[in-house]
């Protein structure tokens, strides 16, 4: 799978790209490598017991990556937002955890037009969750919502 760092290698799709959903991915180290051409609204949707891309950052074949904490607020920075999220109300898209495990943190004050950053993080979600059925739903709003 691709990260979000991925996406801007080549920095010409920004002007095309409204809105990114990252599910359980990893983002450069080295923040200086992410150098959109224009903002860009970002989802990073991650489980908190990720044991393949670790929540709170790791390392893959020795290169070390940011957790998804540091990612989203990275994106919010390079976005322009306010560096202190908004808590939302929790959302359920875990069928197989009770309850509406995941807690929403939304960077959208401040930020330049056609950017913000959100991290969706599903308590004791694995890399791979059982998404309930409002899981896509909600992503789809979400993308709906961040048109260019």
């Amino acid at each position: 799978s691709r990260g979000l760092g991925d996406v801007y290698k080549r920095q010409e799709h920004a002007d095309t790209i409204a809105a990114i959903v990252s599910l359980a991915g990893a983002q450069f180290a080295q923040n200086n490598r992410c150098k959109p051409s224009e903002p860009v609204h970002i989802l990073q949707v991650h489980g908190t017991a990720d044991l393949t891309v670790l929540y709170r950052g790791g390392k893959f074949f020795g290169r070390p990556y940011p957790g998804a904490v540091e990612t989203a607020s990275r994106w919010a920075e390079l976005n322009g937002c306010e560096p202190e999220p908004v808590v939302a109300p929790a959302l359920n898209l875990e069928a197989v955890l009770p309850g509406e495990e995941t807690s929403v943190s939304r960077w959208d004050a401040g930020c330049n037009t056609g950017g913000s950053a959100e991290l969706w993080s599903i308590r004791t979600g694995s890399h791979l969750p059982l998404f309930a059925p409002g899981f896509s739903p909600a992503v789809i709003d979400y993308l709906l919502s961040h048109a260019k």
